[in-house]
């Protein structure tokens, strides 16, 4: 799918010195790579959300008090 944006003039330049670099074999292909990133911080955003939930549960009791069983000390 073929989409345009606008950039200033700074975003603009900043990928062009990547795509010089190597960094990134094209502007399209940096763009694509920095929504990656953007996808990946918001699941790890939901990920830290739901772990600070759980850990506010009951289960969090329940989980601490057998996580260790089984375990020899080293």
């Amino acid at each position: 799918m073929k989409v345009s944006n606008s950039l200033d003039e700074a975003d603009a330049a900043f990928l062009a010195a990547d795509v010089a670099r190597g960094v990134c074999e094209s502007r399209s292909a940096a763009v694509a790579a920095f929504i990656r990133l953007l996808r990946e911080r918001e699941f790890m955003q939901s990920y830290l959300d739901e772990f600070e939930l759980w850990g506010r549960s009951d289960g969090a009791d329940d989980w601490e008090c057998a996580s260790g069983d089984g375990l020899a000390d080293a």
